[in-house]
């Protein structure tokens, strides 16, 4: 079974700063170079710890003198005794509000099982830069999200119902997207074991692969560092969580866009061998009000195609800046494909050359429209190709089939923000 651990978690302190939005920070997926330069010029705001720049062991120094500096100056604070947090989120939706709820807490690390289970494959470079993160700084930063499957929706109503008394208002912030985030402690032990027991008898899906993995790898190190003094119940065996509910109305599974450095053909033949193949239409625009209308009607055809069960593709080509391209493979989807995959087999590979699509020298990633626009307007990529995402419950029937997406294929809405509660292996406490 999952083992669900209290820790006594480490925040800003709000006494000293009242804008804790202004502090926290969205993962290390969705910090580019332009974001943390604005973030960072608050010297006390989160990315400061998780960002880490250079090579070589200097790489995290920073991350770490801005921890303990923090620490130091109370800028952080830790809780005196381990407990578990509820993150209560205001997400509005189409114009309709509503609460997400997340349960913050450790988890026990285990190889990949029946309780625990994995959706996405990993790459390694990206996972050694994490593992070296929590070596270097002794912290966990950044929870690993994790899903479970409850159709009745019995997980919001334990995080949300009969709570005076038991919780305690700890911090307040935004998101990036301007979703309020509240996070409470749970103080009543009775209240604390019933959580427990809840996500104990549930399956765990890991949505950040790589976090998980590095935090393992991390484990497996240690252990083998304390030789015989070994008891599995070292700081070393837990990692931080963020708990959701698959199932719970205001989650949504927003696809990653891929992006494409350079060709290894000319575009116009590229173009020739789709068409060839596949159907191939064209939005055009003339000026910046009909461009945005192309690319309101871009992503609704192809929401319109994922929800018929079809598989299509929009794309932007340098080369041809005035014009959204729709790729229709006039094919379904497959009980156990993704579109990532297919783009990557399919297209990728045959067409352009690019056979190994986690080279971060030949893709990269865009996690909205806006952005993959944007990536190839600033001749940074030469291309773009907005996928759709996969329906939650397909995603965790192929984890249950122990079939692997491509790396980094969904991302999660609202986003978990970093900073918000953190895990250090040296100061928090651990409930055992």
């Amino acid at each position: 079974m999952a083992v669900i651990v209290p820790f006594s978690g480490i925040y800003y302190n709000p006494e000293k700063s009242n804008k804790i939005s202004e502090l926290v920070c969205p993962s290390t997926d969705f910090l580019d170079e332009e974001r943390v330069l604005k973030l960072s010029e608050n010297g006390n705001n989160f990315c400061n710890a998780i960002y880490s720049q250079g090579d070589g062991a200097g790489k995290y120094k920073n991350s770490i003198h801005k921890l303990y500096g923090w620490l130091l100056r109370d800028i952080l604070v830790v809780d005196k005794t381990p407990s578990l947090y509820i993150d209560e989120q205001n997400v509005t939706l189409n114009g309709v509000e509503y609460k997400r709820y997340g349960l913050i807490s450790l988890l026990k690390i285990e190889d990949y099982d029946g309780n625990i289970k994995k959706q996405e494959r990993t790459i390694e470079k990206f996972r050694d830069d994490k593992y070296n993160l929590i070596k270097e700084t002794q912290f966990n930063l950044e929870p690993v999200a994790c899903l479970i499957k409850d159709s009745s929706n019995s997980m919001g109503s334990l995080l949300s119902s009969n709570r005076d008394g038991k919780v305690t208002l700890l911090t307040r912030f935004s998101d990036i997207d301007g979703n309020l985030n509240t996070i409470y402690r749970i103080d009543e032990p009775g209240y604390r074991d019933e959580i427990i027991k809840y996500f104990s008898e549930k399956t765990l899906y890991i949505i950040d692969d790589y976090r998980y993995e590095a935090a393992l790898k991390y484990k497996k190190e240690a252990a083998i560092a304390f030789k015989d003094k070994y008891t599995g119940k070292e700081p070393c065996n837990f990692v931080l969580v963020n708990l959701f509910n698959a199932y719970d109305k205001a989650m949504r599974f927003y696809p990653v866009n891929r992006l494409v450095k350079s060709f290894k053909i000319k575009p116009a033949e590229f173009l020739k061998n789709l068409s060839q193949k596949y159907k191939l239409s064209a939005i055009p625009f003339t000026d910046p009000n009909t461009e945005k209308q192309a690319e309101k009607k871009l992503r609704m055809i192809l929401s319109d195609s994922f929800v018929r069960g079809n598989i299509s593709y929009g794309i932007f080509l340098k080369a041809l800046p005035d014009k959204h391209l729709i790729l229709n493979m006039n094919m379904p989807f497959k009980e156990d494909v993704a579109d990532s995959e297919i783009l990557e087999s399919v297209i990728l590979a045959p067409l352009l050359g690019i056979n190994d699509a986690n080279n971060d020298s030949e893709v990269g990633y865009a996690y909205t429209d806006p952005e993959a626009f944007k990536a190839v307007k600033s001749g940074q990529y030469e291309a773009a190709f907005l996928t759709n995402g996969i329906d939650a419950l397909k995603l965790l029937e192929l984890a249950d089939k122990g079939k692997w997406m491509p790396y980094n294929s969904i991302s999660l809405y609202p986003k978990i923000m970093s900073g918000g509660v953190t895990f250090s292996y040296r100061y928090s406490k651990i409930g055992l």
